[in-house]
């Protein structure tokens, strides 16, 4: 298991037990530390929208794999088809009128599927196919919810930097949150979109 982040890597190694044989290093996707053609699989979710470069990034993907090899990632379909953004990055320019933090966004900026199917195909890959994934998030605690999208990235330095209370910030989303999607439980409907492709 890779992240750029070895903070990240920390709370996913506190996951899994010694016995289940998991490795964790921290790796830059745009630069993998790895040999080539040295994986049957690989597996990306939800980071490939943030990779400076995605074409850097793909022929990375493409040089690990064995031929035969599976590429495997998901992304956020656009904030059309996953409210809880769009709310959330409303709530941002709210607080920011002025030079809005823009991470908010940059998770459902990944969305157009034949740009993607181009790019790997560009790249070598077949057999690309594409599924869209539609699921409800069964979320017991709103606020729990909103706290983690604001602690839990890059908004919260944002707002740091900015002089804005994150905890309000945390506030006003919880409210929004139940007053969209109803009470507790709260339900919110995410779409996905999941590539897989295949080293020749």
């Amino acid at each position: 298991m890779t992240d750029l982040n070895s903070a990240m890597l920390d709370v996913a190694r506190a996951k899994f037990g010694s016995e289940e044989g998991v490795d964790f290093q921290p790796a830059n996707a745009l630069s993998l530390p790895f040999r080539d053609e040295g994986f049957d699989a690989l597996i990306c979710q939800f980071g490939v929208m943030f990779f400076p470069d995605k074409e850097k990034a793909c022929r990375e993907a493409y040089r690990v794999l064995a031929s035969g090899g599976h590429y495997i990632f998901s992304v956020w379909d656009s904030e059309r088809h996953n409210p809880a953004a769009r709310l959330l990055k409303d709530l941002v320019a709210r607080f920011c009128p002025v030079d809005p933090p823009r991470f908010a966004g940059v998770a459902y900026t990944y969305h157009q599927i034949d740009p993607v199917r181009d790019l790997l195909d560009s790249v070598g890959f077949t057999g690309v196919n594409v599924s869209v994934v539609d699921m409800r998030k069964v979320v017991e605690d709103a606020y729990s919810l909103a706290r983690g999208q604001i602690y839990g990235s890059p908004l919260f330095e944002e707002f740091r930097l900015r002089g804005v209370d994150a905890e309000r910030v945390v506030d006003a989303f919880t409210e929004m949150l139940l007053r969209e999607f109803g009470n507790q439980p709260t339900r919110v409907p995410l779409r996905a979109i999941v590539f897989e492709a295949r080293r020749p």
